[in-house]
């Protein structure tokens, strides 16, 4: 199974924090599952870190590249697909909308 995380549950993990549930855990402890961590969320634990709004216990530039080598995710990349032109508007106000209304983590 592939496991993409949220910026949340990664963190909980990585930080072995009680928030993150024995249920959330255990697929994400399982060897067999590949695990994804996006690159929007590594940025928004930089950005939140430089804020001072996260302690990481690291510096930031050294905190992800070692939390996502020591727990054995992968760094999840993404390719923009360009639509038709006709929806192609749409999806950028809509894209815009999620961006805008999901600034808090």
């Amino acid at each position: 199974m592939t496991l993409l995380l949220d910026t949340h549950t990664f963190l909980w993990f990585c930080q072995n924090d009680p928030s993150l549930s024995a249920a959330a855990r255990t697929p994400v402890e399982d060897a067999t599952n590949r695990k994804l961590v996006s690159l929007a969320s590594c940025w928004e634990i930089a950005i939140k870190a430089g804020l001072g709004n996260l302690q990481l216990g690291e510096p930031r530039a050294t905190y992800i590249p070692n939390a996502v080598s020591r727990t054995g995710f992968d760094c999840c990349r993404f390719r923009w697909l360009t639509p038709p032109l006709s929806r192609r508007c749409r999806r950028t106000t809509a894209i815009r909308s999620t961006v805008f209304s999901s600034r808090k983590l």
